[in-house]
């Protein structure tokens, strides 16, 4: 029910049924309007031209397409008091017409029910209206709540079901099948009770909750205004002053406060969407920022890593050029291979599939042993599906060449290049058989600094970061002087299956 309230389809329908209920309301006026007495008259001319203004008014509402609780009992409300209007007329120009005694049956019904309905819908708009606001509550308000709604529901029920019993008893009114005309029931005024129950539990439920009193007196005036008619000219057939006050009532709520609520609103969500506009700018400056920052010390740490090695390689070619130029030729085709992947790494993704930094690594390596004949190389690669920042192992193994291996004589050696699967985690191990050193090193996902001789470990340095920044990964280097060295990089899975997703 609450989702067919909140379609804009479902009001249109019920707004064109209420159009066509006006138009034939005055089709009738047109035809009876001659044999009415002039007082009567006067309240069929009031009730029409209340329907029609009441109706711009919700016709308003609809098109504002606010789906707010408090905005969607107000339409209903609306919309039961046009119908009580459409009722009230119609009573004037079909009463003591024999042949529409059953319409005038129908209509009278209507009449008796309305307030009540209307009433009931009152009740239902205020404890909206003050959800909506989220006005404090007196600890009273939070005891009385759950009977105030119950005695409100019970009065709307017990209400309707006792205008229907009238059909049985004529307690409260009779339309005569032969004449047509209506005459009040000795019971007439017990209506009054029905509705004032329920306006009770408005009025308690309103001064239980801590809204300003003008807020409080305007809301209370929609319905007492027309409730105050109807008790005062009950026995009456007069003008119908219930049409003007009605309408009044409505249009002092609806330009005093509901208008000003939703201009409030309006201009609050107006603040709320211009404050996420520039969360969502500085946001977005702070990614670029952060992306800029991170690409910027990525490439400078690629930078930093390959000096070291082009300077040596370059004095390597220098001398084979004099002792063997076939292998000098052969080295500087590695040598270019080399330098365009390194470079074309500067341009690519941070992370590569691992085989590709593998395959990298191998060519690296074939330029060292050009420097070290005596280096011994061994790969034990048990899992090469995943991914690596790229340039985070050769930095490893420069390492271990120039620091390991590179210090025992004539650079004899091995070096040992491990991978394997655990159930969280890629593990890559680059071993070596070298002088070791005589602190134990750690570099954490914090990017821990090399406590000794930082410039000798920048490589290292660098790589923990990278790998720390792209994939929060880890590597754990352990030594032992004279013994060598073991570098333990540890690629998270779970990091590597949220990128891939």
């Amino acid at each position: 029910m609450n989702r067919l309230l909140k379609d804009r389809r479902f009001w249109y329908v019920h707004y064109a049924i209420q159009i066509a209920l006006t138009l034939t309301y005055f089709v009738f006026a047109v035809r009876y309007y001659t044999q009415l007495e002039v007082r009567l008259a006067v309240n069929v001319i009031l009730n029409g031209a209340a329907m029609v203004l009441a109706m711009v008014v919700l016709q308003s509402m609809i098109r504002g397409n606010q789906e707010r609780p408090e905005d969607i009992h107000l339409r209903v409300l609306i919309e039961e008091g046009v119908l009580f209007l459409l009722v009230d007329g119609a009573f004037f120009l079909i009463d003591g017409i024999p042949g529409m005694w059953v319409l005038n049956e129908i209509v009278n019904i209507l009449y008796c029910i309305l307030p009540i309905v209307m009433s009931w819908q009152f009740w239902k708009f205020v404890t909206a209206w003050g959800e909506s606001a989220q006005y404090p509550r007196s600890s009273f308000f939070t005891k009385a709540f759950g009977p105030l709604s119950r005695l409100a529901d019970a009065a709307a029920v017990g209400g309707t079901l006792y205008v229907l019993g009238n059909q049985a008893g004529g307690y409260l009114f009779t339309v005569s099948s032969k004449t047509g005309i209506y005459k009040r029931g000795p019971h007439i005024a017990s209506l009054v009770l029905f509705s004032s129950l329920i306006l009770l539990a408005c009025v308690i439920c309103l001064f239980a909750t801590k809204m300003p009193l003008s807020e409080k007196l305007i809301l209370l005036a929609y319905p007492l205004l027309p409730y105050l008619n109807n008790l005062v000219t009950m026995g009456e057939t007069g003008p119908a002053y219930l049409a003007f006050m009605l309408f009044c009532s409505l249009m002092f709520f609806y330009s005093n406060l509901y208008v000003k609520r939703k201009e409030e609103l309006e201009s609050e969500h107006s603040r709320f969407m211009e404050e996420r506009r520039k969360r969502h700018v500085q946001q977005e400056k702070l990614a670029i920022s952060e992306k800029e920052l991170m690409e910027s010390r990525v490439n400078g740490m690629l930078l930093q890593i390959s000096p070291h090695f082009i300077y040596n390689t370059l004095g390597t070619i220098d001398s084979l050029c004099d002792e063997d130029a076939a292998q000098a030729q052969q080295l500087i085709r590695k040598f270019s291979r080399y330098l365009k992947n390194n470079y074309q790494d500067l341009t690519r993704e941070p992370m590569i599939p691992f085989r590709e930094e593998l395959e990298h690594l191998k060519l690296y390596l074939s330029i060292e042993q050009v420097r070290f004949p005596n280096l011994n190389i061994r790969y034990e690669i048990d899992a090469e599906d995943f991914r690596i920042p790229s340039q985070s192992i050769q930095p490893l193994v420069e390492n271990a060449v120039r620091h390991g291996t590179g210090k025992r004589r004539r650079g004899a050696g091995t070096i040992t290049i491990r991978s394997k699967e655990e159930p969280d985690a890629w593990i890559i191990d680059i071993e070596d058989d070298g002088a070791g050193f005589a602190q134990e090193v750690d570099t954490d996902a914090a990017g821990l600094q090399i406590p000794d001789d930082s410039r000798r470990h920048i490589g290292i340095s660098n790589v923990s970061k990278r790998i720390s920044m792209l994939c929060a990964g880890t590597v754990h280097i352990r030594s032992i002087p004279g013994e060598g060295t073991v570098c333990t990089i540890r690629i998270p899975r779970d990091t590597m299956e949220a990128e891939e997703s």
